[in-house]
């Protein structure tokens, strides 16, 4: 494995419920693509896998 990097983007938002309670929203992209392929002993391709990580978040806060 080398070390490597690609364009990531996060968006959010945030709704206040009232004063003292709020939500916020979040959505992460990484467009970087990483062909993984699996072999036996043999060398023989078993399987591939594609790794594209999306984040999702959700929090809930309330100040006292």
């Amino acid at each position: 494995m080398s070390s490597s990097w690609s364009p990531a983007a996060q968006a959010g938002a945030r709704y206040a419920f009232d004063r003292n309670r709020s939500m916020v929203m979040l959505l992460g992209l990484n467009w970087r693509q990483i062909d993984i392929t699996l072999s036996d002993a043999t060398g023989t391709p078993k399987a591939t896998l594609e790794f594209r990580p999306v984040v999702v978040g959700l929090a809930v806060g309330s100040s006292v």
